[in-house]
């Protein structure tokens, strides 16, 4: 029964985070073929700097989320959307400073070249935001056993943001 448990909550985990790193590279490759290697360049440079957002949500969903689910002794219905929407609060208030800041950091770690990843940069910023949240809840979910269904969604995620990119980037650019 404990081989079978942990199979089942293992292969979830695993599915959801083949997805999230397909999503992140066939991404890259959609970018190459649309708008080259310049286009990859900008993006990965505009995702480097918004990709350290993540670290707080991480932080949140995988140390205190899987506690909080887990012991039957905490009262998890107030503590989970407590820290869910602390979290969720300071990342879109970094995030937000962090677009107002966006073109000057871009010009102080890079140089002015790379001035097109700024716009690129600050819709990442937007998508940080809620990509955090549901990172916290994805692990809240995977603690209470629920890893199938954060799976799921996590592939139905990387489907149509893969299918968007595939109709925006050639109508919009690497804006698209």
């Amino acid at each position: 029964k404990y081989v079978k448990d942990a199979f089942k909550f293992g292969s979830g985990i695993y599915f959801s985070t083949i997805s999230r790193f397909a999503n992140d590279k066939l991404i890259l490759f959609i970018v190459n073929f649309f708008g080259g290697v310049m286009a990859v360049g900008l993006y990965t440079i505009a995702q480097a700097l918004t990709e350290r957002l993540y670290l707080i949500a991480d932080a949140v969903g995988t140390m205190l989320m899987p506690k909080i689910a887990e012991n039957p002794e905490v009262n998890s219905h107030i503590i989970t959307p407590f820290l869910f929407k602390l979290t969720f609060l300071v990342v879109a208030s970094i995030s937000i400073a962090l677009m107002f800041l966006s073109e000057w950091l871009v010009n102080f770690i890079y140089t002015s070249e790379f001035s097109g990843s700024v716009e690129i940069m600050q819709i990442l910023l937007v998508s940080v935001i809620f990509s955090s949240g549901w990172r916290i809840l994805s692990q809240d979910l995977n603690a209470r056993s629920m890893t199938k269904e954060v799976a799921v969604i996590d592939m139905i995620i990387s489907v149509l943001s893969l299918s968007t990119a595939m109709v925006l980037l050639p109508i919009m650019g690497l804006v698209g």
